[in-house]
This record gives C-alpha cells, sequence and structure tokens, in this order.
C-alpha cells in the first residue's frame, strides 16, 4: 500500500534520507540513554512495528534526541507521533509539539529513525527521573501542521456504501436506507483536542473554568457550540466569514464569534461578545440632526476594563425560562414569538431576571451595562450618528440617512409604517463592526444609570449620577423615527412604567485576551502550504467512518459488555467520579484505526438536523437545507444507556448550544491519488515505549548571565535544534558591548535575512530564526549559513533546515 502521507493532490515523491544526528549507539559521552520495549499493536497484520526507542538528553542542551525503528512490508511512508509522560507512563498529557526530524507525516521505514525534541520550549524548568515517550506509526494517513507545530492526524478513507440508520427503536434513525460515498475523504483520527483548538483560536478556551472539563492538550476540546466552530473553521481555513448578502436578504449573517455562553434552562442560551477597553467621546455635536441637549456637552469616556455585551437583546424564551412570566401576553403591538425581545419589561424586572441569572449561573458577573458602556459597544469605534458595520453613517444636509439604515435597524420607516406594529425577531438585521444585533431600534434598552444631565469633565468608567428619579434607556425602537435610533440617543424611564418598546440586554464582567488569527496548516512534510479546506464531516461520513464496514450496533459488535474497552461513558466516567471528557486516543480504535468514535464527546457534524426522506439509495448525502438545529453524532461521557452510543444514534442541538458534552473531529476532501484501490481501508498501527530516562530543562531562550572573567573573545555558539523545521534559537557570547549584525545567507552568501543590527551588551545572547526569509516567505529545505559581525570580528557556521 503506497498512500501520499500530506499531498492528497499529488503521488509522494521519493524521500531522501535525512542526515543523521547521532551514530546508532545506545551511550555516548555527553549523553544519558534509556532505551524502551515495544507494545503489540491492536491489529498485527500489515501493520507498522515500532522497536527499540532510545532516548538520551544531550549534557548541557534542553535537546532531548530520540531514535527509534520502525519497519512495514507494505508501504514507504508513514506518519510517526510522539507522546510524552512525566509520570512513567500512566499518562501521555504533556504538550510535546517543539520536535524536529523523522516525525509527523512521509517517513521511511528503518533503523535509527531519529526525531529532536526541544523539550525547554514545552516544558520549561522541569526536572524528574520518571520520563517516557512513546512512537505511534500509522500507514495511510495525512498529517497537517498547525500554528505552532501541533498535528492534526487523518486516516484517508475509501469511497464505498453502506446502510444508514436502524430499527433499534428510535424514530430519528427511521427509515434504514442506502447510501453511496462517491469520494475519498479524509477524517480525524482523534476528536479535535484542545492543543488544535489553541492554535487557532488562541487564549479563546470556552472549557477554562467550566465544570465537568479537564484542561490539556490531549483532550478534547469541549463547550464548544456549532457557532463558535463556524468561527475556528473560518479562521482555520484563512477565510472570512461568508457574504451576509444584501439589505434586502435579511438573513441572520455570520458575525464575529460570541467568546462567552451561558446556558440556560430549557436548551436556551445567553451569548455574548467581547468589548475591549478603550476610550470615545460620549454625546453627540449640535450639528448632528435629531441632537437634543441632553446628549451634551460631549465628554471624552475611558473603560479602563473590557466587559463581555449581550449579543442580543433578551427575548421572550429567554425570560420565561429564568422569569416563568410573560409580561407581554394579552398586550397591544406586541407578537409572541420566542426569538422576538421582550417587552413591557419594568426596570425592576429586569433587574430581578439579572438576579435570577447570577444565581443560576454560580455568579455574581451578571448586570445591566453603563450608560456609558452601552454607548461604547454601539459605537464600536466610530463616531458618526450610526455605526452600521463597515459603513458608518450620519444624516446628511436633508436629513437622510446616506448608509441605508433599513439593513441594520428596525425603526418606524420600515416597521411601524409598514403595519409591522411590533418588535421583530432579535439578530435579523446586520450586526455592527462589533457584532452586536439591533444596537439600532427594535426595542429601547435600559441601562443601569440614573437619568442626568453630563458633565464636560473627561470620566473614567461612569456610572451616572448617585440618585435620581429616571432611568435611562437606550438604542430607539421599531416605533421611533431614524434619529432617535442614533447611538447617542437617550431616553428617561420611570423605572416601574413598562411598554411596547421597551426591553433590555446584559453584560457580564470579566477578562479575556485578544484572539489571534491563524494562518492555514502546512504539510508536515514541508513545501508550499496546501491549500486545503478543513471542513466538519457530513452526517452520513461520520456514521460510514464510524461504522468501518460492519452492520452491527457498535463498530466493534452487539455486545455492550465490549463498550468499556472501546469508549467513555457513563459506567467509566461520571459514576467513577470522572465528570470530563478524557484525553483522546485512550480506548480502543474502530477497525479502522478511528478512536472515540463512541463516547467521550458528542460531535457537531456539518448537516441541518432533520427526518430521513426515505428508503432509497442516496448519494453523498448532506441533509436538509436548511433547519433551527444541527446535528450531533457519537454519544458522550454522561450518557448512561449504552444504546445511545451505537453508530446510528442520532442528535439534534441549536448552533449556540455549547454543553459540556459537545466537541467535534474535523474532515477535509482527499483526491483518488491518495489511496490506491487495492489497498485495505482505514489505518493500522505500531506503537512502542522508551524506558524512564530523567529531564531536566531551564526553559527556552534562557540567559544565563555570565559570572568570573569576561569571555576572551566573541563566540557564536551551535544553534538549537539543527536540524530544525520550524525554529532555532541561534546563540552568541560578547566579551565586551558591541554593535551586532546577525544574518543569514544562502551556502553561497547570497542575503535571506537579516535577524538583528543592534548593539548589544557584554554576555550571553540568543536569537530565533522562524524559518522565513526578509518577505515573510518560508524558506526551502536546505543548508543556510548564520553569520555574526560584532566588531570587527565575523564568524560563520552551517544550519540545518528541514520542512
Amino acid at each position: 500500500m503506497r498512500i501520499c502521507a500530506v499531498r492528497p493532490h499529488a503521488t509522494c515523491p521519493p524521500r531522501q534520507r535525512r542526515p543523521s544526528l547521532l551514530p546508532g549507539c545506545l551511550v555516548m559521552a555527553g549523553w544519558v540513554m534509556a532505551v524502551g520495549f515495544a507494545i503489540s499493536p491492536a491489529t498485527a497484520e500489515m501493520s507498522p512495528v515500532v522497536t527499540n526507542v532510545r532516548v538520551a538528553q544531550g549534557d548541557g542542551t534542553d535537546n532531548v534526541l530520540i531514535q527509534y525503528n520502525v519497519d512495514h512490508a507494505d508501504t514507504d511512508a508513514l506518519s510517526v507521533s510522539l507522546l510524552v509522560s512525566d509520570d512513567g507512563g500512566e499518562t501521555f498529557n504533556i504538550g510535546a509539539f517543539s520536535v524536529s526530524g523523522d516525525i509527523h507525516g512521509n517517513v521511511r521505514p528503518g533503523a535509527d529513525r531519529q526525531i529532536v525534541w526541544d523539550a525547554g520550549r514545552d516544558v520549561p524548568r522541569r526536572s524528574g527521573n520518571d520520563w517516557v515517550v512513546e512512537i505511534i506509526a500509522r500507514d495511510n494517513t495525512v498529517v497537517d501542521l498547525l500554528p505552532g507545530g501541533i498535528p492534526l492526524e487523518f486516516v484517508v478513507l475509501p469511497p464505498g456504501e453502506f446502510t444508514m440508520g436502524s430499527t433499534t427503536g428510535f424514530s430519528s434513525e427511521l427509515p434504514p436506507h442506502p447510501v453511496r460515498i462517491t469520494r475519498p475523504f479524509c477524517l480525524g483520527i482523534y476528536e479535535l483536542t484542545q492543543a488544535q483548538w489553541r492554535s487557532v483560536m488562541g487564549n479563546d478556551a470556552p472549557w477554562i473554568g467550566q465544570d465537568m472539563a479537564l484542561d490539556g492538550p490531549h483532550h478534547p476540546g469541549a463547550y464548544l457550540s456549532r457557532d463558535h466552530l463556524e468561527e475556528f473553521l473560518h479562521r482555520l481555513n484563512g477565510t472570512t466569514a461568508p457574504d451576509p448578502g444584501t439589505p434586502d436578504i435579511p438573513d441572520r449573517p455570520p458575525s464575529p464569534v460570541p467568546v462567552h455562553v451561558q446556558d440556560l434552562p430549557g436548551m436556551e442560551a445567553l451569548e455574548f461578545v467581547w468589548i475591549p477597553p478603550g476610550s470615545f467621546t460620549m454625546g453627540s455635536p449640535e450639528a448632528e440632526t435629531g441632537h437634543t441637549a441632553d446628549e451634551a456637552p460631549r465628554h471624552q469616556v475611558t473603560l479602563t476594563d473590557g466587559y463581555f455585551m449581550g449579543r442580543f437583546p433578551v427575548t421572550q424564551a429567554q425570560w420565561q425560562v429564568l422569569m416563568d412570566t410573560a409580561p407581554w401576553e394579552g398586550r397591544t403591538f406586541v407578537t409572541s414569538d420566542p426569538d422576538r425581545p421582550a417587552t413591557y419589561i419594568q426596570w425592576e424586572d429586569a433587574r430581578e431576571y439579572v438576579r435570577r441569572l447570577n444565581e443560576a449561573a454560580g455568579s455574581s458577573a451578571y448586570r445591566l451595562p453603563t450608560e456609558a458602556e452601552w454607548e461604547y459597544a454601539c459605537r464600536a469605534g466610530s463616531q458618526t450618528a450610526w455605526n452600521c458595520a463597515s459603513m458608518p453613517c450620519d444624516l446628511d444636509a436633508c436629513g437622510t440617512v446616506p448608509c441605508d439604515l433599513s439593513a441594520w435597524a428596525w425603526y418606524r420607516e420600515n416597521t411601524w409604517d409598514m403595519e409591522a406594529r411590533s418588535p421583530q425577531p432579535a439578530g435579523v438585521k446586520l450586526p455592527n463592526a462589533w457584532g452586536l444585533y439591533d444596537m439600532h431600534g427594535n426595542v429601547w434598552e435600559w441601562c443601569q444609570d440614573w437619568y442626568g444631565p453630563y458633565d464636560a469633565a473627561d470620566a473614567t468608567n461612569p456610572t451616572g449620577p448617585a440618585t435620581g428619579i429616571y432611568r435611562v434607556l437606550r438604542g430607539g425602537s421599531f416605533a421611533d423615527v431614524a434619529e432617535r435610533t442614533r447611538c447617542a440617543s437617550r431616553m428617561a424611564g420611570t423605572p416601574h412604567p413598562s411598554g411596547h418598546t421597551i426591553g433590555f440586554r446584559i453584560v457580564r464582567d470579566g477578562s479575556v485576551d485578544a484572539l489571534p488569527v491563524a494562518r492555514a496548516a502546512r504539510p508536515a512534510t514541508g513545501g508550499d502550504p496546501v491549500q486545503v479546506q478543513y471542513r466538519l464531516p457530513t452526517e452520513a461520513e461520520w456514521e460510514y467512518a464510524c461504522r468501518a464496514g460492519t452492520n452491527t450496533r457498535w463498530s466493534f459488535g452487539d455486545d455492550p459488555e465490549d463498550l468499556r474497552d472501546y469508549a467513555w461513558y457513563r459506567a467509566n466516567t461520571t459514576d467513577l467520579g470522572r465528570h470530563h471528557g478524557h484525553r483522546v486516543g485512550t480506548r480502543r480504535p474502530n477497525p479502522w484505526g478511528l478512536y472515540d468514535m463512541h463516547g467521550n464527546l458528542w460531535e457537531w457534524v456539518q448537516d441541518y438536523y432533520g427526518a430521513y426522506p426515505g428508503n432509497t439509495l442516496r448519494i453523498d448525502p448532506a441533509g436538509p437545507a436548511s433547519g433551527a438545529f444541527h446535528s450531533r453524532r457519537g454519544g458522550g461521557f454522561a450518557n448512561a444507556d449504552p444504546l445511545q452510543l451505537r453508530a446510528a444514534m442520532r442528535g439534534g442541538s441549536p448552533p449556540y448550544n455549547c454543553g459540556w458534552c459537545l466537541g467535534t473531529r474535523l474532515a477535509r476532501d482527499c483526491t483518488d491519488e491518495a489511496i490506491e484501490p487495492e489497498g485495505a481501508p482505514g489505518t493500522r498501527e505500531g506503537r512502542a515505549r522508551s524506558a524512564s530516562f530523567t529531564l531536566v530543562t531551564e526553559g527556552t531562550t534562557a540567559v544565563r548571565d555570565e559570572t568570573g572573567t569576561p569571555p576572551a573573545s566573541v563566540e557564536l555558539l551551535p544553534n538549537r535544534p539543527n536540524p530544525f523545521n520550524r525554529k532555532t534559537d541561534i546563540r552568541f557570547i560578547l566579551p565586551q558591548t558591541e554593535t551586532v549584525t546577525l544574518a543569514i545567507t544562502d551556502v553561497l552568501g547570497r542575503p535571506v535575512r537579516v535577524l538583528t543590527t543592534s548593539e548589544r551588551s557584554q554576555g550571553r545572547h540568543t536569537v530565533t530564526w522562524d524559518g522565513r526569509d526578509a518577505h515573510g516567505r518560508e524558506a526551502a529545505t536546505g543548508v543556510y549559513l548564520v553569520v555574526l559581525q560584532a566588531g570587527e570580528v565575523r564568524q560563520a557556521q552551517r544550519l540545518l533546515l528541514l520542512r
């Protein structure tokens, strides 16, 4: 079997052996070596066989050399993974991603394969004698690297036909029907892990601080809503959210991801968008059409802390699940609809809602926004009368709105005057630049402040007057003219009366780090980035992969007693006090080498949830064209009934649902060249562990102060690691303060990149090269020179870059 490990659009080129880092001996001067043992693969026939795992840490360095042998009779292209334990092999949950050498994709079978692990980057300032590494070799796989060197591993699955659904007794699985998958595709070996999520989304980790979740690089990413996954895929693929369409098509567009979601009873949830700290000018100028005296004087406001702002006004459904009342029922100018804003809400009622929300959430973080917070979030960085996302606009001299306000707001002209005399569903119009819906129009929204005049002085975190008669309302409504929906527009309301135009939204105190934009993943064997489109699997692809050629209830058979070996579910998790998802890959895989297809976390798939259309053959089905719910598959660790973890089991949830048992696994397309027709479907694997060894690390770029006599001359030290495939540390020592130029050239001396030109003090220095040239492009595999010019001294050394 010959496959392309990472280039799905081309056959594998012949692979040249990489230069040996060290001879294949067990004891070397300056190294401490540990020799390991093999673990029998689950399927011995046609499986890779890994043996003789040896580990050595270089004396005085943070680099760890790992050597191993791997054999496979049927292919010359394997993928290799590394797991690391610091507790003698009890758990393997160390994020060892700073690696180079014979690892990831396109590794040839043979003896003395070598991996260099820069342990100082991944586990700085650690020591202990119970470290163990495990090598996993697989065939028929694709490995891509995410930012930070995080591997994303896929099994290549061939086209095929199977029977989807079951007659087990669940109506959603009826009728069983034949399905044909006509194209090969790649499916994640594991559920999406926390390390993979963070490599794309940064410190946006929805499971942090939540119950029933453990934090760890190899644990599955939990508390993931379907909406959140859409943002993840946009970032991973290097794309933007789909075009929201024209104002004439008021479908809710994707918007910046809510970074906090609070679940409510009855599968409802409140969604919040992060609002960063900053300053703005509050109020409006006299020249602004619609300006009123209470919007002056304009004054500078600084908000020193960011906060989470409700993405939408609180809806009728969200109100009822906590309050069990419907103040709008039987009133005029209202439509009962769970998606429309709750109205006829008194200020004291809104405060009571907040109290109950905090009680339900076990928190004190929720509250009404201050008036300054509301206007700052509404403006979203603009100072015009309205902020219409990418089209901030103002009234022209004739009093009209050039940006077509109707695309962003419900106000008198497009509701009341059109006989639509009630609030409209939340989130139908377009969001502002920070992803907030209905900030202009629809319903007036209560703020926390007493109503009063502005002060001309600059203010920091203002909360309004200390006392008063009226509370502040903001935003305008469906019954108001356009001028009343401006960012600066204010209204005073007594706390007790309510009306058909009055609702509210909530803020949550807290903090969040900025979310970086990820670049597209690159293939593990280097070269130009493979422009693949990552996605969720279709429901049919998921069940086809889960069944793995079987027709039984579970991929391993029909006996539920065997489920413990293949799945994390209630009997071996929550019943034993383990209320969380478990590290991926710790149960047995299905026949095609896929882990956790039964249990651990429910997995979102691509399709909308809906009934099967019939029992006739379906070809590459993708589910209903639309719907209120999305499908999820596989069951979770809290499911008690083994039947809920069957291959055919289905569930549906609204896209904003982000419970503790919700995750996913990724898919991407593969071409016909990715797998030969006679190849066995799925992947086979072999494993072996090292013996325990001692590890001592200092840090990734630790600089030790030189003591004693200063060095007599400039010294350019060997870079580490070398060879390298992502980045390397270049170190040098100066005997005195010097102007230093450190540059990378090719072997002919042609410039590639200048890393630094600056004055450096006496002592030891470290500069990191990320393997890119002066134009930001990844340099090709090969030998380079690092050239140090310090005063009159010039030194050069070779580096080896392996992509």
